[in-house]
């Protein structure tokens, strides 16, 4: 299924065993409830299926290969917010910039930075010391704990 010259995207959460374009390829989307976001094309070669609202980065040595992301992935690193679940050895696409919805690690404050948190691609505002790069959000609304998916607002990570 290859993708038009159309910039904007289409079926968000449709995955694909072959590439829908050319490496580094970036779409846009106009959304009622988020507003206008850009998304990367990417491979999930993790070895497992990963699923919505899981931060993502790139494997060594590719810009589009990917793997869960894990705490103290710079945000150079990270390719994106997954949508929709993308299945091992599969094409799908991930928020680079917009408003989208992240899992938490743990409670996040409103308005706090966000960052990946451990090895489960999960976000949080830690209130431990972190490098300024592994930053790469903003959280928009508080979530209230663990494992919530939470509106945050990505930014560069183009």
């Amino acid at each position: 299924m290859a993708v038009t010259d159309n910039i904007y995207l289409s079926g968000l959460t449709e995955t694909t065993s072959t590439a829908p374009g050319p490496v580094g390829q970036i779409r846009e989307d106009q959304d009622v409830t988020y507003g206008y976001r850009k998304f990367r094309m990417v491979k999930n070669t993790s070895g497992g299926a990963i699923g919505a609202g899981i931060v993502v980065s790139f494997v060594s040595g590719s810009s589009q290969n990917v793997a869960v992301a894990a705490g103290g992935d710079v945000k150079q690193k990270i390719a994106g917010v997954t949508i929709g679940s993308i299945p091992n050895n599969y094409w799908g696409w991930v928020c680079c910039s917009g408003q989208v919805q992240a899992y938490s690690a743990a409670a996040l404050a409103a308005n706090a930075r966000v960052r990946v948190d451990g090895a489960a691609g999960k976000i949080d505002d830690n209130a431990v010391a972190a490098a300024e790069d592994e930053y790469f959000g903003i959280a928009i609304v508080l979530a209230g704990g663990a494992n919530v998916l939470t509106t945050i607002r990505v930014s560069g990570l183009l």
